[in-house]
């Protein structure tokens, strides 16, 4: 038996492997050398996995590695970097998707662990919004911001706009700390009771401002979550 015949059927074991087990079973060079032979057909990706992990160290540090950088990986060409860079994009997809418009608002952990899926791999802070209607159905969600909630830019009125255009009454923000811990910092604070106290005039109430940092999130108040969901719960 030649080694591209060995190959082949290692490819075969390694994908019915994942069709029976999933990945939970898997070391990490294995998960870079499956997803490999979709960008490299008919080649042993095994160096080229262990090249990566060893120059990244971690999973996600590959995932998060610039796609300039992911170049200059020997065995990395232009479709190696893009299928490695589409991963996180694509796995924030997928969990924005499952919640869904048209989705009722679910538990408070749940919003929770949504968010810190939606910031899977963002390194830059950005500020995003979930929209709401009188039923708590999801009408919108949205990156509204890139950059801090403070920052000047960033306004009151386009959240309002926003809601009015998505029939929305009730509004969730949340924003990373990119490298960071999820501690609202007294401008966080300020900021969100500032913006609470103008959108309560408008009709808008804000139900929670989530801070997300890496797998981990934190609340500034859930009292109007938890005060308007027992409400509507009730009725």
């Amino acid at each position: 038996m030649d080694n591209e015949e060995l190959h082949q059927k290692h490819r075969r074991r390694l994908k019915e492997r994942f069709l029976k087990e999933g990945l939970s079973g898997f070391e990490d060079h294995n998960v870079l050398e499956l997803l490999l032979f979709y960008a490299l057909a008919g080649v042993d990706t095994n160096p080229l996995a262990h090249r990566l992990m060893k120059r990244y160290g971690t999973l996600s540090a590959v995932f998060d590695a610039a796609y300039e950088d992911l170049l200059e990986v020997p065995g990395v060409g232009e479709h190696t970097a893009l299928l490695l860079k589409l991963v996180p994009e694509l796995s924030r997809r997928y969990c924005t998707d499952r919640f869904s418009r048209g989705k009722r608002l679910g538990t408070y952990d749940e919003v929770g662990r949504s968010l810190v899926a939606q910031f899977l791999g963002v390194t830059t802070e950005e500020v995003f919004g979930m929209f709401f209607d009188d039923s708590l159905r999801l009408t919108c969600a949205k990156v509204l911001h890139h950059g801090s909630l403070h920052a000047a830019s960033f306004t009151a009125r386009q959240i309002t706009e926003c809601a009015i255009r998505h029939h929305a009454s009730y509004l969730i923000l949340a924003h990373n700390h990119p490298q960071g811990i999820p501690i609202a910092s007294a401008e966080d604070l300020d900021a969100t009771h500032r913006l609470s106290t103008i959108l309560r005039q408008m009709d808008l109430v804000l139900l929670e401002h989530f801070i997300v940092a890496e797998d981990r999130f934190t609340g500034i108040d859930r009292t109007p979550f938890d005060r308007v969901v027992a409400r509507i719960n009730g009725k």
